[in-house]
């Protein structure tokens, strides 16, 4: 490894942290993220929870030396990983955790993860390993299958326990303790990262030793497309129209599911009445809940290999956020579980008048949730999780673009035996979806989507005094203070906008730094932007993928055209990628002195489009980022923590982070002005599910004797 000068340090020593970053120089990064250290008292090392150190720091991994280690998947550059191979010839070779890349060859180590398998590898098993679902008996002869260790094993196993297991059985023995030679001065050189987790359901190590080409055909893993849940069963549709669920990567037709009509929603919206009204479900305690609760959190997480799937081609979501990223989300589901025993669902009340009183609160009855296509599954989590723990029950409506991840989660609430009605689930347009919210027997609706919709919607709403939450678009701003490296805050920022390829309504698309700092930003923003790999989201090495479809490619393009026209100076992008002939893709974009009055500006985007906006001092920053009728999220980007906190308290946003782009649904997720109404995550997202409800009695009931 090499420190900061350029000279020969050993892993674990000062500014020696794997993948060097050109924007914080000294350091190897992760992507954004501090690739972790530990040392032991008796001097041995995990490196990123994974392998161990020998006497001159090198890190072992089945018994070959290797010298930089990448780890998190999801947040890592292959290109600067080839940078720093081509930099530095002394690297040799790569160990490569939670990705996988064939065009590396034999530099490259792979941990990869299957799917869902009890015991050691069989014919009979299936392997995930990168795009290709495979037996191992269809593993490629290139592919060294080095230990194994079964699942039942596994799961009693943290992820640093698994892997440490497993680098047990093959770790070279060691001459001489690394304590003794370099001491625990280490130690406070070095900080934990939040760098993306692998869930150990099982430890395959593979190792990848020549250039590997696999392919892998287009997998549709839903049974009933062609119908609705409904009343707990999957139903006919009323009509014989269907709507074409278009690969986003391909544009060829992916699948296809029934399209709702009018009778179908009334259907739909009957079973729930009559769940809520006359079934059990209200009338279960809120622990009987809770346990549908963490089977359907286990049941996405078994299914979460056909999540990675779907999303991707869907919406253009990576690969690995999609199917590592739903092992994750399912924990919603839990939260919420876990709730059953913590909230206040009735407390003792002392009335002004009578002798005892209650306060109670009571499911609100029958929810119409409308869910969009960019993130489905974390999105109906936040909606079905605290709306079923309070006792409602539930009309789905799924994206025409992305309906997929909701017929999984019915599959799944089939399975358990959720009481008929409880769950219902159809795929529409928006007029028909229109009739959801329209219905007198709906008693709320949740929404996520555009504000122009969300205003539609809450008109409705109005109109029949209905319950309603609407978490809608955003133009968030990240403020960059005068004492904050710049390249840091491009590098950040670049790669926060990778996600979902900009289709992500909490986006920091509008980038306020201070006018003298300005240009020096602006470059720094497009190179780091620049250098994104635009791509298949099945590919490991790709950083963005494509838009969901023509139509949001197409406005997109008309937000550059619009940029252009208003004397935004275009600083990268702005077109197709040259040699993506296919797909909906757009090349990731930065536009530098933009005025906040402006369209590109103003107006949400909904794809990788950044704009750069000068300010004169830090009153003014704070004045710009206000200037919107949006208000979801935010971010100051300082060194100094009280005063992040002192602007953060002036931004008129539903979340303000520091330093990185953040948003947190264990506390609440949500916005100010035109960003919606209300909140989703955590105790905050379950109150809009709940009625309150004061009971006065004469005297206490037996419970509260």
């Amino acid at each position: 490894m090499l420190d900061a000068d350029g000279k020969e340090a050993a892993i674990g020593e000062v500014g020696s942290l794997y993948l060097r970053s050109p924007t914080r120089p000294g350091a190897y990064y992760v992507g954004e993220n501090v690739a972790p250290i530990a040392l032991t008292d008796d001097g041995s090392a995990t490196v990123g929870d994974l392998g161990s150190l020998d006497d001159e720091g090198f890190v072992y991994l089945a018994d070959r030396r290797v010298d930089m280690i990448v780890t998190g998947g999801v947040n890592v550059f292959p290109a600067e990983v080839e940078s720093a191979l081509s930099e530095h010839p002394q690297i040799a070779d790569v160990v490569v955790i939670g990705l996988s890349d064939p065009e590396w060859g034999r530099r490259v180590h792979a941990v990869v993860q299957p799917r869902d398998v009890a015991n050691p590898p069989s014919p009979d098993d299936v392997i995930t390993f990168g795009r290709s679902r495979l037996a191992p008996d269809k593993v490629p002869k290139t592919v060294e299958l080095v230990d194994a260790l079964p699942r039942s094993d596994a799961m009693k196993l943290s992820r640093a326990a698994l892997v440490a297991e497993l680098m047990q059985r093959h770790r070279p023995p060691r001459r001489r303790s690394l304590a003794t030679q370099r001491g625990k001065r280490w130690l406070r050189y070095l900080r934990i990262a939040k760098w993306t987790p692998i869930t150990p359901r099982a430890g395959w190590i593979h190792e990848e030793r020549t250039k590997v080409s696999l392919t892998n055909e287009a997998t549709v893993p839903i049974r009933h497309s062609d119908r609705f849940f409904i009343d707990g069963k999957w139903v006919e549709p009323s009509s014989d129209s269907t709507i074409d669920v278009i690969d986003s990567g391909t544009e060829q037709v992916y699948f296809r599911v029934a399209e709702a009509q009018p009778a179908d929603i009334d259907r739909a919206v009957t079973a729930a009445r009559r769940a809520f009204d006359e079934g059990p479900w209200p009338m279960m305690s809120h622990e009987e809940r809770a346990e549908f609760l963490r089977g359907i959190a286990a049941g996405i997480r078994e299914r979460a290999e056909d999540i990675g799937q779907i999303w991707p081609r869907e919406s253009g979501a990576l690969y690995l956020i999609a199917r590592y990223g739903s092992e994750s989300i399912a924990g919603g589901f839990d939260y919420y579980a876990d709730l059953a025993k913590t909230f206040p669902f009735e407390e003792r009340a002392q009335p002004s008048m009578g002798e005892f009183g209650l306060l109670v609160r009571e499911p609100v009855g029958v929810v119409g949730a409308i869910i969009p296509w960019n993130a489905p599954i974390g999105l109906l989590t936040y909606k079905l999780a605290p709306a079923l723990l309070a006792g409602c029950t539930v009309v789905l409506k799924s994206s025409p673009e992305a309906p997929g991840e909701a017929y999984v989660v019915a599959e799944i609430a089939e399975s358990l035996g959720l009481p008929a009605g409880v769950l219902n689930v159809v795929t529409a347009d928006r007029e028909v979806s229109e009739l959801l919210v329209r219905d007198q027997r709906v008693d709320k609706i949740t929404f996520t989507g555009s504000t122009a919709a969300g205003r539609r919607i809450a008109s409705i709403c109005g109109e029949r005094i209905a319950r309603c939450t609407l978490e809608l678009g955003g133009k968030s701003a990240a403020v960059i203070l005068d004492d904050m490296d710049l390249g840091e805050a491009a590098a950040t920022l670049a790669g926060a906008e990778c996600a979902l390829s900009g289709q992500v309504c909490s986006s920091l698309t509008r980038i306020i730094v201070n006018r003298n700092r300005h240009d020096e930003f602006a470059d720094a923003l497009a190179s780091a932007f620049s250098h994104v790999r635009v791509g298949d989201p099945f590919d490991p090495a790709t950083q963005m993928g494509p838009l969901v479809s023509a139509r949001q490619r197409d406005r997109v393009e008309g937000y550059i055209a619009a940029g252009r026209e208003q004397g935004a100076t275009l600083a990268t992008g702005g077109g197709r990628p040259k040699d993506l002939e296919r797909g909906y893709y757009v090349e990731p974009t930065v536009f530098a002195n933009v005025d906040n009055s402006s369209t590109i500006a103003q107006e949400e985007i909904f794809g990788p489009v950044l704009a750069v906006i000068p300010a004169d001092n830090e009153d003014q920053a704070v004045s710009i980022a206000n200037d919107s009728i949006f208000g979801l999220n935010a971010s100051v980007f300082t060194r100094d923590v009280d005063r992040a906190r002192q602007v953060a308290r002036r931004l008129r946003s539903g979340t303000v982070g520091h330093n990185a782009f953040h948003t947190d649904f264990g506390i609440a997720f949500g916005g100010f002005k035109q960003s919606g109404i209300g909140r989703e995550g955590g105790t905050e997202g379950l109150l809009p599910f709940l009625e309150t409800k004061t009971v006065i009695l004469e005297g206490p009931p037996a419970e509260y004797r």
